[in-house]
């Protein structure tokens, strides 16, 4: 492998190489090292798929601001193929799903640091745009056009799961909700992650950490709220998730009132059910989802989708 020569270079003796599996954009291998001191070290290592590797250029920009919320970044390689190493947070919250008490524990560790994310940059976002840090959340049907595609592969493959009576529907507010999505959004923007699901949290030293910064853009704040929200169906845990974090954004003194928050969270849930719902049909796909798991997430999700009344 030729990246352990980098690692070499770096002073660090390797002992051991696991590649990660799982439904990435990029090759991820956990690296079992020491130091010049004999230290050992547990570290990550991600070489980025060619035009997916948008994160190199975050972490370069933003991490300086951002550190607080990242992973410890030990190298950087901009050489193609582009490459970070970061260190080991453990196993994601995802992987600790043992039972709602320690998961919803977490989760209020993740709105915390979430409130303090989008409060503290709120006040510097216009700067960082202006220095080509960061760039605004591009509002595009990319994602909805791409689920109606995954629902009519999925009709023609399998069509017990009855997505056809949904398309037409669906297809119809898709075409009504994002010509009026940018200018939908009330609250005041700031740094969002944008994609805060549970296979990129993890909790280290009592301080949540987020991993995978590809698709942070200058949003409103529950954006990343309504990303979250995809990883649980139960109503009383989603409302909990949803009445906390406006809770904490507004003792951090994010300048939002109540109505604008349930009303910007309606768009950003609609935008993001859709965009999940596509990801939902390709890991049943790829044999990652059981079918009885995809047929109730289709129904959840399209019933979410279609409840929509806004537009």
């Amino acid at each position: 492998m030729e990246f352990i020569r980098k690692i070499k270079d770096l002073d660090l003796d390797v002992d051991s190489v696991e590649e990660l599996k799982g439904s990435f954009a990029s090759k991820i291998y956990r690296i079992r090292a020491q130091n010049k001191d004999k230290q050992p070290l547990s570290l990550i290592y991600k070489i980025f798929q060619e035009g997916r590797d948008q994160e190199v250029e975050i972490y370069q920009k933003l991490s300086q601001h951002l550190e607080k919320w990242m992973p410890p970044v030990h190298a950087m390689f901009l050489e193609e193929p582009r490459s970070i190493l970061i260190e080991d947070m453990g196993a994601s919250l995802k992987a600790e799903k043992h039972s709602e008490q320690v998961e919803y524990y977490n989760v209020q560790l993740v709105l915390k640091a979430l409130a303090d994310l989008h409060s503290s940059s709120r006040v510097k976002v216009e700067k960082w745009m202006t220095e080509g840090l960061i760039t605004p959340y591009p509002y595009s049907a990319e994602w909805a056009v791409w689920t109606i595609e995954q629902m009519k592969r999925l009709n023609e493959s399998d069509s017990m799961f009855q997505v056809d009576k949904w398309l037409m529907p669906l297809t119809e507010k898709i075409e009504q909700f994002y010509p009026q999505y940018p200018s939908a959004i009330l609250a005041p923007l700031t740094v969002t992650h944008g994609d805060p699901h549970l296979d990129n949290l993890f909790v280290h030293q009592g301080q949540a950490i987020f991993i995978d910064w590809e698709w942070v853009h200058v949003a409103s704040p529950v954006r990343d709220i309504s990303i979250l929200l995809q990883d649980f169906d139960e109503e009383a845990i989603r409302q909990n998730i949803i009445d906390e974090y406006y809770d904490l954004l507004m003792e951090s003194g994010y300048p939002l009132k109540k109505e604008q928050y349930h009303h910007d969270l309606k768009w950003t849930l609609f935008d993001n059910t859709l965009m999940m719902l596509g990801w939902d049909i390709e890991l049943y796909f790829m044999n990652q989802l059981e079918k009885k798991k995809l047929e109730r997430k289709l129904q959840f999700k399209l019933k979410h989708l279609l409840d929509f009344t806004d537009i």
